[in-house]
């Protein structure tokens, strides 16, 4: 029998935080039990179907919960290729991309918590309809991330962008944004008494696609000494992220995410193991925490 365990490896990772936050979350009554058991069949199966040397996966039990790090990982995953694809398709039209971060002050969690992302996204609507970004930012692939301080038990939302801009924009004085110029408009526009920490810069690298394919919420720490805190972060962000549009795309990345037919969600069957003896089909063993080839 074919070892393919690399297939299976990063599932095996995500499968231990996934059961971790199951077991934290199960008795809280915070998040509907309905939701923790279908988070806790997640990637109970995985069916492949091999191409040559290689696995393709075909099928799998996904719970798509936005709290599970199994599904979080998958979608990470899947924009990441997704922004390749898009930057690939436009860098042959005569564009290249910036990386864009856009924070504010942190907040507690609860109704500021949700008020502060719903502040971000009038914010960004209003810096975009400010004449040099309108300008230069030909697209955008806007993505929201939450991280957590454990020190003040404080919520970080902030925004990353993949930004598409015309070639010559950084030999062109009359729409390059300059890092001093973004961080006074986006101050303006979130109406913060002091200087908002933002950033902007080339992308040289797939780290820039990276960037903005993360997860929406940052690792927890697995600690016992934690355990209150992580109950909270989850709680929180179920309650303030249901709903939320996560990623939002504007401009020439929309038009190239249509042109290249790019779906939001896997295509995978989810309703069974795909009864194909030319499958590779792979159950979670929990006690033994690894997948086994059936």
């Amino acid at each position: 029998m074919a070892d393919f365990s690399q297939y299976t490896e990063p599932y095996e990772k995500h499968q231990l935080m996934k059961d971790y936050i199951c077991d934290l979350v199960q008795h809280s009554e915070l998040i509907p039990i309905q939701k923790i058991e279908r988070m806790s069949n997640c990637g109970e199966w995985l069916t492949f179907r091999q191409s040559d040397d290689k696995l393709q996966l075909v099928g799998a039990s996904f719970c798509r919960q936005r709290i599970c790090p199994m599904c979080q990982w998958r979608k990470s995953e899947r924009q990441f290729s997704n922004c390749v694809q898009i930057a690939d398709y436009l860098s042959k039209q005569d564009y290249r991309f910036l990386h864009v971060v856009l924070t504010c002050k942190n907040c507690n969690g609860g109704k500021e918590l949700t008020d502060t992302v719903q502040m971000l996204y009038r914010a960004f609507a209003k810096l975009m309809k400010q004449e040099r970004p309108k300008k230069a930012f030909k697209g955008v692939l806007r993505t929201l991330e939450v991280s957590y301080n454990y020190d003040k038990r404080t919520f970080h939302p902030h925004l990353h962008c993949l930004v598409a801009v015309k070639k010559s924009y950084f030999n062109d004085s009359k729409n390059y944004i300059s890092y001093e110029l973004l961080t006074e408009m986006w101050t303006e526009c979130i109406k913060q008494s002091i200087p908002a920490m933002c950033s902007i810069g080339a992308v040289k690298n797939n780290l820039g696609f990276a960037e903005v394919s993360k997860y929406c919420l940052k690792p927890l720490k697995l600690n016992e000494i934690y355990e209150n805190d992580n109950l909270y972060i989850l709680a929180e962000l179920y309650a303030t992220l249901k709903g939320a549009r996560f990623v939002q795309y504007y401009g020439v990345i929309r038009e190239a995410r249509k042109a290249l037919k790019i779906k939001d969600e896997d295509e995978l069957d989810e309703n069974g193991e795909l009864d194909n003896t030319e499958n590779i089909v792979y159950h979670y063993n929990h006690t033994r925490s690894r997948y086994e080839q059936m």
